[in-house]
């Protein structure tokens, strides 16, 4: 039931299926993207220093667009933002078919950014409503799961499709496949069917009044129970905004250190691995199978390890995990050979996976305990802004203590950066 609306909407089990499907088809031409613009920028008329503002840009503008998709599905609802953003999300893929240099690909990838801001938060949103306590873990890898599935379908695909037809053509029918599933959400709004009665929009209006109540304090109590709860109140107040501090600072450390060592991965293997194995692989070869781990990975160990979740303390288990990379990081900073970088880098690549789906529904299990309906939107996409920088920063933080500093600076950094997110899961798995 969508709330304050008079109308009954298909069950969530089919809205969630719908929207993962749909979010998964729209990475298809930002995913091929990342592959194809570093390999032949020529083909879209970019010099090779651009390359890295142009795949930063969208996550870049997302720091400021998704606490305003965030506020707009909060006011005006799910359907018109997301349809607007499938659409012109398919625009910009077909855009890319035209070969105008940087400032042409540079706009694309802001309004891209934009979209995204309001899909993320809707297949979330969509995650959340379909689970509950018992089972969020599982839903919301199974989400992931869906959606890695797309971009890792769109890169495979789209890498044969550029050799035999052109990088234009290849982008124009990905945008033709992104505007098909405007079909799914227009089957999905079938679903929705006007109330026999108002009797509906009445609970409605009145569950919303208590969320109101709840949030601002029951204005109808008398002064000696507002006395008493006060104290109460404040303390839990305090309590929610430490959990939500250490969920979103959580949340962008682990993504942080995860893009600055995947990042490097490349350069791990030309200067430390790769002289080992003799020319019977070469550098992007075995890069692209330790890669691999991680859309592997996700794809089997997404629903598995959040189902883990809803079984074990989520909590609890995240903590234990997120203790493990911070292991396999200390032993890659005392055993410096490379073979222990080569089984490591695979380790941390399964702890940071799995890291990264616990936060995320450890982010669904505190945005639905204290929020409801159209609310929810709102606080996933503040969440979503920490994650975004820490998408950012990791590259460039990444790459310049590299290059100055060494390896060594970066694995001391990801503990730095790891311990306090570690001691934080801790801290609220004990008084919550």
């Amino acid at each position: 039931m969508l709330k304050g609306t008079g109308i009954r909407i298909l069950s969530d089990k089919k809205r969630f299926i719908g929207i993962s499907v749909v979010v998964a088809l729209m990475l298809f031409g930002d995913a091929l993207l990342y592959a194809v613009l570093p390999a032949r920028p020529e083909g879209f008329r970019v010099l090779v220093w651009q390359i890295g503002i142009l795949l930063g840009a969208n996550r870049l503008i997302r720091i400021v667009t998704n606490e305003l998709a965030g506020r707009l599905i909060k006011r005006v609802g799910s359907e018109k933002p997301l349809f607007l953003a499938v659409l012109i999300g398919s625009l910009t893929t077909m855009g890319y078919a035209l070969p105008l240099g940087f400032w042409w690909l540079l706009s694309l990838r802001l309004v891209w950014g934009s979209c995204w801001s309001v899909l993320r938060a809707e297949g979330y949103l969509a995650a959340i409503d379909f689970s509950h306590s018992r089972n969020r873990g599982r839903v919301i890898g199974i989400y992931q799961t869906i959606t890695r599935a797309g971009s890792g379908g769109g890169v495979l695909l789209g890498g044969f499709l550029t050799d035999l037809i052109g990088i234009p053509y290849t982008f124009f029918i990905y945008g033709l496949i992104s505007l098909a599933s405007l079909s799914i959400l227009f089957a999905l709004a079938q679903g929705i069917e006007p109330s026999a009665s108002g009797e509906e929009e009445k609970e409605d209006k009145r569950e919303e009044q208590e969320d109101e109540r709840e949030a601002e304090g029951d204005t109808n109590a008398s002064d000696d129970e507002k006395k008493k709860s006060a104290p109460e109140g404040e303390n839990f107040s305090k309590i929610n905004l430490l959990v939500k501090l250490i969920v979103w600072y959580g949340g962008m450390s682990m993504v942080l250190v995860e893009h600055m060592i995947v990042n490097l991965t490349g350069r791990i293997v030309a200067d430390s691995i790769i002289v080992n194995f003799n020319g019977l692989l070469g550098v992007s070869s075995l890069t692209g199978i330790i890669l691999g781990f991680r859309s592997i990975g996700m794809l089997i160990m997404g629903p598995g390890f959040g189902a883990l979740g809803d079984v074990v303390e989520r909590k609890k288990l995240l903590s234990y995990s997120l203790a493990g990379e911070l292991i396999v990081l200390l032993l890659m900073a005392v055993f410096r050979n490379w073979i222990s970088y080569l089984v490591l880098i695979v380790c941390f690549i399964i702890f940071a996976s799995a890291n990264r789906i616990g936060m995320y529904a450890l982010m669904g299990e505190e945005v639905s305990a204290g929020n409801h309906g159209k609310a929810r939107a709102l606080h996933i996409n503040r969440f979503a802004t920490f994650i975004d920088i820490g998408m950012f920063l990791g590259p460039v933080v990444g790459f310049f203590l590299y290059a100055n500093y060494g390896l060594l600076s970066i694995l001391f950094l990801s503990m730095a950066l790891l311990i306090p997110a570690f001691l934080g899961i801790i801290t609220i798995s004990r008084i919550e």
